[in-house]
């Protein structure tokens, strides 16, 4: 991850990186810049055929010299430069997409620094816990799904959000109201990545979120249980 990441960063610093500033784009504002994911703003970006609601980007991304329609062009833009058969065509297009971008976030950064430094973090935040794993279901589109397929996605996105949204509780329980090594071992896990990735990477791919679902499930577990984990105990004793 971390090389993809350092391969990523210094991609941003040349003249023609349109796909990579693109999901630059997508990231500093909070959202999933994931390309495969359907739900998420990178898949809208990078394929003309997908909703591209205004919902996936936040109004404070837009300025005078860059609105809404400014970004829906460079999704064109795009889709031309990767059907294009002449490379010139595509250097050309490739830089203005890339420049087009570079100075939409600069302006963003440096004068939505609420938007971009907290809120995008909440943002982020949302999407990784709230996932929906679903869309990865290898089913129809929704508007040709049958009742029990769309049932089948219902339940798996339900089921997810009742064993985050119980295991939450069930850690916080252990962490902070009645302290105990469980709580600490399994919170403590479970809580760095909830912090590491959207908070500080900003960065919300459900493959991340996979390790801290499987140490809140002992969480759930406790909650619907009568185990009462051994309380520490931090007074000291004297002999």
């Amino acid at each position: 991850m971390l090389q993809k990441s350092d391969a990523h960063k210094s991609s941003l610093g040349l003249d023609n990186a349109p796909f990579e500033m693109m999901k630059e784009a997508v990231r500093v504002t909070g959202g999933q810049f994931t390309e495969w994911d359907p739900d998420g703003a990178m898949y809208a970006l990078v394929n003309l055929n997908a909703e591209f609601s205004d919902d996936l980007f936040p109004d404070a991304f837009f300025s005078p010299t860059f609105n809404r329609s400014d970004l829906n062009a460079i999704r064109y833009k795009y889709d031309e430069m990767i059907n294009s058969k002449d490379p010139e065509n595509k250097k050309n297009i490739g830089i203005s997409i890339t420049s087009d971008l570079r100075s939409a976030i600069a302006e963003y950064e440096k004068n939505q620094i609420i938007d971009r430094h907290i809120l995008s973090r909440l943002r982020a935040f949302g999407r990784f816990y709230f996932q929906r794993g679903a869309v990865y279901i290898p089913f129809p589109s929704m508007e040709k799904q049958s009742i029990i397929q769309m049932a089948i996605k219902a339940f798996y996105t339900l089921f997810y959000w009742f064993i985050m949204i119980v295991g939450s509780f069930g850690l916080v329980k252990n962490v902070f109201v009645k302290p105990n090594e469980f709580g600490y071992f399994f919170g403590g896990i479970t809580g760095f990545i909830l912090v590491l990735f959207p908070i500080v990477l900003i960065a919300s791919e459900q493959r991340y979120i996979a390790i801290a679902y499987m140490m809140i499930i002992p969480f759930v577990a406790q909650v619907f249980s009568n185990t009462k984990p051994v309380e520490t105990n931090f007074q000291s004793t004297s002999e």
